[in-house]
């Protein structure tokens, strides 16, 4: 027996297809809410792997692809180099000394052990040119450095447990470090005059021989004509 049909206001028909689109709003709604707000938080969030270099304003880039932060941080232990030179070995332990830049200028170091860490021995103001260890106890060190950029090298005695410099040779020349006796307690040193006029007429190179403990031992063993 099939049903008899009941007459509905169509007043009440359009309140009911008005609550179907509103339920059916709110539940679509619910549903995509989650997923709307978790895009919204990836796009406003960067990544430090999308982080790139900025180059400078004045460098003008064509074809270079960008380059990314990551890694300009994991290549820069690669890139910032600075040069170490072995200069000498201790004569007793196993120590060495090396030249190394600290700061704006190349300063003495020492290693005192493999894989050990490196110990500033001086802070000057000027580069150190050169420095062996006392041949025989190593108990100080004879170095070369310039005085306020002059470039007239003058040599020194440095305590290496101290750090304390003790001058060794005459402001009006320019001095070259030599070898050492083999008793390990003089050294030879060579020396040009240094002319503050500018002029090089008969230039002459000494040849002398220093006692680094006792500086004002030095003596001169020969003058040779010219420069060495």
């Amino acid at each position: 027996m099939a049903p008899l049909p009941i007459a509905v206001p169509r007043a009440a028909q359009r309140a009911f297809r008005v609550s179907i689109k509103v339920v059916h709003s709110m539940y679509w709604t619910r549903l995509s809410l989650p997923s709307a707000l978790l895009a919204s938080l990836l796009l406003a969030v960067p990544t430090f792997a999308s982080e790139t270099l900025t180059p400078p304003a004045k460098l003008h880039l064509d074809g270079i692809p960008a380059i990314a932060a990551d890694m300009a941080a994991k290549t820069a232990p690669y890139t910032d180099v600075a040069p170490v030179s072995l200069l000498d070995w201790h004569p007793n332990k196993r120590e060495m000394l090396l030249s190394m830049r600290a700061g704006n200028t190349v300063q003495l170091h020492r290693i005192t052990a493999p894989g050990g860490a490196l110990q500033q021995l001086t802070d000057f103001p000027d580069r150190v040119q050169g420095a062996s260890y006392q041949p025989r106890r190593g108990d100080y060190v004879v170095l070369g450095r310039d005085s306020g950029g002059d470039e007239a090298e003058q040599l020194f005695r440095l305590n290496v447990d101290t750090r304390a410099a003790t001058a060794l040779t005459d402001t009006a020349r320019k001095y070259s470090r030599g070898p050492w006796s083999h008793a390990g307690d003089r050294m030879i040193a060579t020396s040009v005059p240094l002319d503050k006029s500018g002029r090089s007429d008969n230039v002459s190179t000494e040849l002398v021989i220093l006692d680094p403990l006792h500086p004002e031992r030095t003596k001169k063993l020969a003058v040779l004509p010219g420069t060495v």
